[in-house]
């Protein structure tokens, strides 16, 4: 997939990677640039629940994506050891995650199942795709009056 939002020497996107990251939230997220330049739109509005909302699904999406069906006691203690940083870092920030959630992510990283903690990590980085849908309307209403 293309990269989303690359800027030229003159720091304006071309229009193609412009309409690609305006067509969805996924299109930015499946990019890390995509994901930095949402990242900075957040920050200089002042948006700081969303960036936390944005790094926690960062967090669970590289957990999720560094995932092996079959892993050895070594590998699951060290995916389970990030998957607690990972909850650590959502109750410290105060991530809107419900609190049913949470209890999921809790109960899963406790376990020794790194499939079922696998499977909870991509429910709640779900819900926490959703709940950057609002931001990532602003976000690409900002792109596409940035180009006028």
């Amino acid at each position: 997939m293309a990269g989303c939002l690359p800027n030229d020497r003159h720091g304006s996107l071309s229009p193609e990677t412009r309409k690609h990251c305006v067509e969805s939230l996924d299109n930015v997220l499946a990019s890390s640039l995509g994901r930095e330049k949402f990242h900075d739109y957040l920050e200089t509005r002042g948006f700081e629940e969303e960036i936390k909302t944005l790094i926690f699904w960062e967090k669970c999406n590289k957990l999720i994506n560094k995932h092996k069906e079959e892993m050895n006691a070594a590998m699951t203690r060290r995916f389970h050891e990030k998957a607690r940083c990972t909850v650590e870092f959502a109750e410290e920030e105060d991530v809107n995650l419900d609190l049913g959630e949470l209890q999921r992510l809790h109960r899963a990283v406790k376990g020794d199942d790194h499939k079922t903690t696998v499977s909870v990590l991509k429910e709640v980085r779900q819900s926490a795709f959703h709940l950057l849908g609002d931001s990532y309307r602003r976000f690409r209403e900002h792109l596409v009056h940035a180009k006028k």
